[in-house]
């Protein structure tokens, strides 16, 4: 089985484009003008935000949202932080800046694929970067008597690196600087996942606490939600996949449209153990909203709706999916064209050869048992047909 009114909507999400269009700009800019060495107006800058957190007039997470503008992983850039450091040593926002810096870059050489699918490599150069992220924010630290941002990303890194009793203290000092901040109880809560160390009664307990402190409902659930998602993490692992579907669906549920396309692929990756395809259909259309051509969850989607009896759906996603590579939804759409949809498809082996070489060649393993009997079928032997 393969394994997240009219009026009102409209302005929110014009709202959301336009943010995304400023990140976008913000971190460009910031770029081009690191290249360009304009240090002392960069410093200038975004002193001037700190200033602005440490006298209250913005909030620690307006604060984090500025500093987005370092999120270029630019190699070329290594070296404009280096001398933007040089020239003035003891700069908050210099360390702060490159620290975040060096933190995009760990996260970004690691990717995005479960740890067995990542090489060693990719760890080794995770690490590397991140330990100089970490010096940087730690050395940011004495620079400043707010340093909330440094607190707040260590917190993220911490997690992989830590102990929980040492994330609790980052996470601690980030409350003290900005008590009501609600990106460093998100942070803290996601470190006491079981897979990082945690476990789900240290989130349970955590959870009771951010009720004590009254945070507003919205951000309540969205703490909830993660509890409940550690949990159906849990119970999937443990093979208890009703369990684990239930946990899941309350945590969709409660995070409501900010659910991230990560929870809406736990659960369906249950469902479809499950065997409930026509139920993971709608969360896999969830998926797709908010990530449009994603090849998994279009080669999912195909599965599931072939196993629902709609194969010309299959055929159709399955048929993207495998323009962008997916060696699962080649395999399938060769086997499609070996033997054909009656009153939709017409069998074409020549075409069925070619996507189960592509997928055989990806290595996929289903794809090397049939090409050697699509093969035989097409020189017109006896041969089982190909699945």
């Amino acid at each position: 089985m393969r394994a997240r009114s009219t009026a009102a909507v409209t302005g929110m999400l014009i709202g959301a484009v336009f943010m995304l269009r400023h990140a976008d700009a913000a971190v460009t800019d910031a770029a081009d003008r690191l290249r360009s060495e304009q240090f002392q107006q960069l410093d200038a800058e975004f002193s001037r935000v700190q200033e602005q957190f440490e006298r209250g007039k913005i909030s620690g997470e307006d604060a984090r949202d500025a500093f987005r503008a370092f999120y270029s992983t630019d190699k070329d850039l290594a070296a404009k932080y280096d001398e933007w450091i040089k020239r003035y040593p003891n700069s908050y926002v210099a360390h702060l800046a490159r620290g975040i810096y060096y933190k995009k870059v760990g996260l970004e050489a690691r990717g995005g694929k479960y740890i067995e699918e990542t090489s060693q490599e990719q760890i080794q150069n995770m690490d590397a970067a991140l330990t100089k992220a970490i010096k940087d924010f730690g050395d940011s630290i004495p620079l400043t008597r707010k340093p909330f941002v440094s607190y707040l990303h260590m917190i993220d890194i911490g997690k992989s690196y830590v102990s929980a009793s040492y994330t609790r203290e980052l996470y601690d000092h980030a409350v003290a600087l900005d008590p009501r901040s609600f990106a460093a109880r998100q942070k803290f809560m996601a470190a006491l996942q079981t897979k990082w160390g945690g476990s789900l009664e240290d989130m349970q307990k955590f959870l009771e606490e951010c009720r004590r402190a009254k945070l507003p409902y919205p951000q309540f659930k969205q703490l909830e939600s993660l509890v409940y998602e550690n949990e159906g993490w849990e119970r999937e692992n443990d093979g208890d996949h009703a369990a684990a579907e239930a946990a899941y669906r309350k945590a969709v549920e409660l995070d409501g449209a900010d659910c991230t396309s990560c929870l809406v692929s736990s659960l369906t990756t249950v469902l479809m153990n499950e065997r409930k395809y026509a139920e993971a259909i709608p969360f896999l259309d969830r998926y797709l909203k908010s990530e449009p051509g994603n090849p998994w969850a279009l080669s999912t989607r195909g599965l599931a709706y072939f196993q629902s009896g709609k194969q010309a759906e299959a055929l159709a996603d399955w048929t993207v999916a495998a323009d962008a590579g997916d060696a699962f939804s080649q395999n399938r759409l060769g086997v499609l064209y070996m033997t054909g949809i009656p009153g939709q498809l017409t069998p074409d082996p020549k075409k069925g050869i070619e996507w189960l070489r592509k997928a055989a060649a990806q290595g996929n393993a289903e794809a090397q048992h049939n090409l050697p009997l699509a093969l035989s079928r097409a020189a017109g032997q006896t041969a089982p047909a190909p699945h």
